[in-house]
């Protein structure tokens, strides 16, 4: 016997079908129900709707009837009919659902680095897992945060917690702040797999991409140029010029990570 918690009112459902499927997410064994419910007058089954499309976002629970949560289930599709009779007419409800499991994140290692993210949340495109979370962090965690991003585009990154399983995956860009008590930043993690399905990149950002790249091309070039001149003319030497090249090369990302700096990443 099988009760849905419809906000507040437990309604008895007749289970059509269950299976089962593999969770993305954690990989465990998770159910699948089709279960019918019956509206018994038109105003219980517009109720019903408006409770089904909220439920579409937040999930329901399935109940023992007597208030106890069972399980949270997904709503994946829902189908309603009715037969006509007058004062006697019903309306049947068909919600195909699948059992969420919560995601209980302990700690994220990027690499070799460990973080508690004070915000998370994951999904996938497809096969592809993405992963958003905020984490609050020192000046120290931060230098290490900031190789890790200079490093190998791909790195493993476990969610201890939801799965030990390694997943390569590299960083997107996103907002950080400066705060008395540490460093607000926002992690947009990105699977591999996202990059690698067929014509993913192919149109994205253009004409503007390939225009930047000639733009760019074109200030290096000036920029070597206006080195050598300087050098011919002996204002400086050689030397001078790759330990300016070195240095700059060294405040690149700092210079890039500017741009994304904001009073606080949580307020929008």
């Amino acid at each position: 016997m099988l009760y849905l918690d419809f906000e507040g009112t437990e309604m008895r459902v007749d289970l059509e079908n269950e299976s089962t499927f593999s969770s993305k997410h954690t990989g465990a064994e998770l159910k699948r129900i089709e279960v019918n419910v019956v509206a018994q007058n038109r105003q219980e089954h517009e109720r019903l709707l408006e409770i089904i499309q909220r439920a579409r976002e937040d999930g329901i629970n399935s109940t023992d009837g007597q208030g106890n949560v069972l399980n949270k289930w997904k709503v994946r599709n829902t189908s309603s009919s009715y037969t006509a009779g007058g004062p006697d007419s019903r309306y049947y409800h068909s919600l195909e659902l699948e059992e969420m499991k919560d995601l209980r994140l302990d700690s994220l290692f990027l690499g070799g680095l460990s973080f508690q993210p004070y915000s998370y949340d994951e999904e996938f495109d497809g096969d592809a897992l993405i992963i958003k979370a905020k984490v609050l962090l020192s000046e120290t965690q931060y230098a290490e945060l900031k190789q890790l991003v200079q490093g190998e585009l791909y790195f493993p990154v476990v969610r201890q917690g939801i799965s030990d399983e390694p997943r390569e995956m590299r960083f997107g860009v996103t907002r950080w702040s400066k705060h008395e008590h540490g460093i607000k930043y926002e992690l947009l993690l990105v699977e591999k797999s996202y990059d690698e399905a067929k014509g993913r990149f192919s149109d994205l950002f253009q004409p503007e991409m390939t225009h930047m790249q000639h733009m760019i091309a074109g200030h290096v070039e000036i920029l070597e140029e206006l080195f050598t001149t300087l050098i011919n003319k002996g204002i400086f030497g050689a030397e001078e010029a790759d330990d300016i090249r070195a240095r700059a090369a060294e405040r690149v990302w700092d210079r890039k990570r500017e741009l994304f700096r904001v009073e606080d990443i949580d307020e929008r």
